[in-house]
C-alpha cells in the first residue's frame, strides 16, 4: 500500500475524564465468567468471554481480578478481593457473563451452584448486583459495568413456577438500573429482553466489545455505538445493547489521538508485503478471524497486523492453545508428481534415472528399503547432472533435517535451483521459507510470487497457500474472491488443508455465503485425509447441531481422532473447558478412551483428573 500526501502519525495518550494522562491512573477490573452450572443449562461462551476480556483489559493497563465458574462463596470472595483494590482507584470496571435474573426490579447474578426453589433462595443462592455496585461507587471516581447476563434462564423459570401468583415479579432478562454519579452500566441487550449466546467462541455482545474496546481515539460512548452496531448486524436486529450512564467526563480505554502532519519519508511500508497496522483495518480483520480454531490463521493475522492490540489478542489465543509455536506449516509435499519433473531443462535421462532411484530410497519403495543417506547421495549425483527432482530432494532433506542436519539456508539454496528448473514443489516450499523468513529474509511479496507461479502450474499445496495470502492480504491486496477461487481449485486437486480453509470460509460466511452444510461436506472430505483441524471442526458441529443433527456420539468420535492427530485446540478444550460440552459427549469420549486403553474410570461424564490424564495419554500428545 503506497503512502500518499501526508503521513499521519498517531500518538496515543491514555486519558480518564479530563486528565491529560492516565499513565499513572489506577484502573481495576473484576471479570467473572460462569459457564458450568450445576442446576441450570451450561453456557458455552461466558468463560471464554471473561478470559478474552481479562486479557484485553490487562493489555490496556487494568489490574484484573479474574474469576471463572465460581460458586457463591468463591464469587463473594472475589468481590471482596476486588473491593480491597478499589481504595484510591481512578477507574473500576466490572464484567459479568453467565446466568442472571431480575425479581421485583432487582438484578441478581447466579453462581454456578445456584438452586432456586422459592424467592427466599435469592438471599442465599445468588449475589445481588447491587453488592458489587456499592463497592465500586464508594471508592472509585469512574465506574464501568458490562453485563452479558441477559440469557434465557432456567433458574428464573423455576423460580417463577414456584412463586405461583407472584411469578410476575420474575422479569425477563435484567432490569433497568439507576446508577450513581460517575457510573455507566452496559447491558448485552435492552432491559427486559433476552440476549443470544452466539455460536462461536464469544457471545455477540462480548465479541463486539473485544473488537471495539482497544480502538484508539474513541471515548466510551463512541465505543458503545460501535458495539451496538456490530451486535445489531450480527443478530439481525434481535439484540440491541443498551447502557445507562451518569459519567461526568470522557473515558478512553485506548487513549485520545493527536495527529501530526509530516512529509512522507518513504513510499512503501516496512512490512514489505501488503501488511498494515492501521487500527481500523486490523479491527475489521480481527472480526473475521477471532473465532477461528486454526493456529495458522492466527499466526497469519499476527504477521499481517504487527504492533496492533489485535495482534496481542491473537498472541494470547495462541498462548492459550499451548506452547507449540504457531505458524503456517510447511507441509511435506507428496511424492513429486510427473509435472514437477523438469521439462526442457537439459537434464539427461541418466540424471532423471538417478533422481528416481533417490526417490525410491527416500520413500522405501521400488523394491528397496528406506535409506536416507543413500537417497541424499543419489540426489546430489542427480542434481550435479542437472535434475530438478534431485535438487528438490536435497532441499527437502535440509529443510526437514532428514538424513542431514537441518539447514534452512542450504534448503533455500537448493529450492532456488530446483525452482529454476521448473519444479513446482520447490517453488511452493521456497515460498514458505520467504513467508516465514527461514533461511532467507522474510519477503511476503516474493512468497506470493512463488506460490502464484507454482499454483498456476498446477501445484495443489501452492494453490492453498496462495488462497491464504489473498485471504489475509499477505504480499498482495486482500481479495476474498480470489482466496475462495484458489481454495476451491486446491480442494479439487485433493489438498486437505484447502478443504479445511474453504470449509471455515463457509462456516463463517467469509467470502462466500454462510453455509453449515457445505462446511460439513468439506470438513468430512478433509477429515478422510486425516486433516486435524477438520476433525476438530466436525466435533464442534456435531456437538452443536450445525448443518447436521446433534449427535454427541459422532462428535466424540471426531474429537478422539483430533486428539490422536495432535490437534492443539482439541487438547486444550478437553483439558480446560470440557464441561462446556454435553454430558452425553463427555461420557462417549470416556468410553472411547476406555477402548483405547488409556482410561479406566467411571463412564459418568465427569472430567476430573483421571479423565484429563487419559486425554494426555492418548497417542499424538
Amino acid at each position: 500500500m503506497r503512502w500518499q500526501g501526508i503521513l499521519f502519525t498517531l500518538f496515543l495518550v491514555l486519558a480518564v475524564g479530563a486528565q491529560e494522562s492516565a499513565v499513572a491512573a489506577q484502573k481495576v477490573a473484576l471479570v467473572i465468567g460462569n459457564s458450568t452450572y450445576k442446576h441450570a443449562t451450561e453456557l458455552k461462551n461466558p468463560r471464554n468471554d471473561a478470559t478474552d476480556l481479562a486479557t484485553a483489559l490487562e493489555r490496556l493497563g487494568f489490574k484484573v481480578v479474574p474469576g471463572f465458574d465460581l460458586d457463591k462463596r468463591e464469587m463473594e470472595r472475589k468481590i471482596r478481593e476486588f473491593s480491597t483494590h478499589l481504595s484510591g482507584a481512578d477507574v473500576a470496571l466490572f464484567f459479568y457473563a453467565g446466568h442472571g435474573l431480575q425479581v421485583s426490579g432487582q438484578n441478581y447474578l447466579a453462581p454456578v451452584d445456584a438452586r432456586l426453589s422459592d424467592d427466599a433462595d435469592l438471599d442465599f443462592e445468588t449475589v445481588p448486583l447491587g453488592l458489587v455496585l456499592r463497592q465500586m461507587e464508594r471508592d472509585s471516581k469512574t465506574n464501568i459495568v458490562f453485563l452479558d447476563a441477559c440469557r434465557d434462564n432456567p433458574l428464573a423459570r423455576n423460580l417463577a413456577q414456584s412463586m405461583g401468583t407472584r411469578s410476575a415479579a420474575v422479569g425477563r432478562g435484567l432490569a433497568r438500573i439507576e446508577t450513581g454519579v460517575g457510573t455507566m452500566i452496559a447491558f448485552a441487550t435492552q432491559p427486559g429482553n433476552v440476549a443470544l449466546d452466539g455460536t462461536g467462541r464469544n457471545s455477540p455482545f462480548t465479541a463486539a466489545l473485544l473488537n471495539n474496546i482497544a480502538l484508539p481515539g474513541l471515548d466510551i460512548s463512541q465505543m458503545m455505538i460501535g458495539v451496538r452496531r456490530q451486535v445489531i448486524e450480527v443478530t439481525g436486529g434481535k439484540q440491541v445493547p443498551w447502557e445507562h450512564s451518569s459519567l461526568t467526563g470522557q473515558f478512553f480505554f485506548s487513549g485520545k489521538v493527536t495527529v501530526e502532519v509530516k512529509k512522507p519519508e518513504r513510499t512503501e511500508p516496512e512490512t514489505g508485503g501488503g501488511g498494515t497496522s492501521k487500527p481500523n483495518e486490523a479491527a475489521q480483520a480481527w472480526a473475521t478471524v477471532q473465532e477461528t480454531k486454526s493456529r495458522a490463521v492466527l499466526q497469519t493475522f499476527i504477521d499481517s497486523f504487527p504492533g496492533t492490540v489485535y495482534a496481542e489478542f491473537a498472541k494470547a489465543r495462541l498462548k492459550e492453545m499451548g506452547p507449540q509455536v504457531a505458524a503456517v506449516p510447511k507441509p511435506e509435499p507428496v511424492r513429486p508428481p510427473e509435472p514437477d519433473r523438469p521439462s526442457g531443462s537439459g537434464a539427461s535421462a541418466d540424471a532423471e534415472k538417478i533422481a528416481a532411484e533417490a526417490e525410491n530410497y527416500y520413500w522405501g519403495q521400488g523394491g528397496v528399503q528406506k535409506d536416507l543417506q543413500r537417497s541424499f547421495k543419489l540426489a546430489r549425483e542427480a542434481a550435479e547432472k542437472g535434475s530438478g527432482t534431485g535438487m528438490f530432494r536435497i532441499a527437502w532433506m535440509y529443510d526437514s533435517g532428514e538424513g542431514v542436519a537441518e539447514d534452512n539456508v542450504e534448503a533455500a539454496r537448493w529450492y532456488k535451483q530446483a525452482a529454476d528448473k521448473g519444479n513446482t514443489a520447490a517453488m511452493s516450499n521456497l515460498g514458505a521459507l520467504y513467508e516465514h523468513g527461514e533461511g532467507v529474509p522474510k519477503d511476503l511479496r516474493e512468497a506470493f510470487r512463488l506460490y502464484k507461479k507454482a499454483a498456476e502450474m498446477g501445484h495443489a499445496l501452492a494453490m492453498s497457500n496462495l488462497g491464504m495470502m489473498y485471504e489475509f492480504g499477505r504480499g498482495t491486496a486482500t481479495d476474498q474472491k480470489e482466496s475462495i477461487r484458489w481454495y476451491t481449485k486446491s480442494s479439487e486437486w485433493g489438498e486437505a488443508e484447502a478443504m479445511t480453509n474453504l470449509g471455515l470460509a463457509y462456516y463463517n460466511g467469509r467470502g462466500v455465503r454462510k453455509d453449515f452444510r457445505e462446511a460439513i461436506k468439506l470438513f468430512l472430505k478433509a477429515a478422510d485425509k486425516g486433516e486435524a483441524d477438520a476433525l476438530y471442526s466436525l466435533a464442534l458441529m456435531y456437538e452443536e447441531g450445525q448443518g447436521v443433527g446433534k449427535d454427541a456420539t459422532t462428535a466424540a468420535s471426531y474429537m478422539l481422532r483430533a486428539l490422536k492427530a495432535g490437534e492443539e485446540d482439541s487438547y486444550k478444550e478437553m483439558r480446560t473447558n470440557a464441561n462446556a460440552w454435553s454430558v452425553q459427549f463427555r461420557r462417549e469420549l470416556q468410553r472411547l478412551m476406555q477402548q483405547e486403553g488409556v482410561y479406566s474410570g467411571a463412564i459418568d461424564g465427569q472430567f476430573g483428573p483421571g479423565t484429563i490424564q487419559a486425554v494426555e495419554a492418548l497417542p499424538g500428545r
